[in-house]
């Protein structure tokens, strides 16, 4: 008992017990993760800083070619209503916030080393309101027959692909690829409101990219089951922090 006593002693002269190594680990990812989710949470809060700024004139942003296979004669636009729209996530985003996104979305592909794999055919070009037939086929067929990417991802918003589109297309992967267009209606997420239609389209781009989907997307899309908040919440903390980067 004595020795045991003695052993105490010695712990209470040196100092207190040592943590375990795991005690410790735990704390150290703890402590990153809450600081993650606080600069998630900041980037909202730095974005809403900027609408004063934004008030006086938009930020302007030059995509690369290599996103569009456009050259970017007019730059983008992000205005003060683009932003309010992101930072409230309760309204119908402008086109120009999926253009973005788009943006946002190729850095991720280059960084990961897919640029080979996914290509983006530029949002306002492909709508049915702004472009004739003839300017769309070409700037399709000669993005597709440059780039040579092995799936291009088409960011149609308004509503079910109409069918002069669908010909269109048609005509230019058989030009261009030899192949006949399929054309599939996988399951995919139905949303509780109106306005959220460009998240959900963000959020299956983000979901085709990280997860470098290449086939079975009736497998991999089979859910009707509406997004989340929290998901349509990191879209917009993302978009927020690619945007943040652009203000001078």
């Amino acid at each position: 008992m004595r020795a045991v006593g003695e052993a105490n002693a010695l712990r209470d002269y040196f100092g207190p017990k040592l943590r375990s190594t795991q005690g410790v680990t735990q704390e150290i990812v703890s402590s990153i993760r809450q600081q993650a989710e606080a600069e998630d949470h900041d980037v909202i809060s730095i974005l809403t800083s900027k609408l004063n700024e934004l008030r006086k004139g938009s930020v302007e942003m030059l995509w690369e070619l290599r996103t569009f296979g456009l050259e970017c004669h007019v730059p983008l636009y992000i205005n003060f209503d683009d932003a309010y729209e992101i930072i409230g996530g309760g309204k119908m985003l402008n086109i120009s916030c999926i253009q973005l996104w788009c943006m946002y979305m190729d850095t991720i592909v280059v960084e990961s080393g897919r640029a080979s794999i996914y290509g983006f055919l530029e949002p306002q070009t492909i709508q049915p309101f702004g472009n004739t037939l003839d300017f769309k086929k070409s700037y399709i067929q000669t993005w597709m027959t440059e780039s040579n990417k092995e799936i291009y991802i088409a960011p149609y918003i308004d509503a079910k692909i109409k069918a002069e589109l669908k010909s269109l297309i048609q005509t230019v992967v058989t030009r261009t690829r030899g192949q006949q267009l399929e054309i599939i209606y996988p399951k995919r997420n139905k949303q509780n409101d109106s306005w959220a239609c460009g998240y959900y389209i963000m959020s299956w781009m983000k979901a085709i990219i990280r997860a470098e989907i290449r086939g079975e997307w009736t497998k991999r899309f089979n859910t009707t089951s509406p997004l989340s908040t929290s998901v349509i919440k990191t879209i917009r903390e993302e978009l927020a922090r690619y945007l943040n980067k652009h203000f001078k």
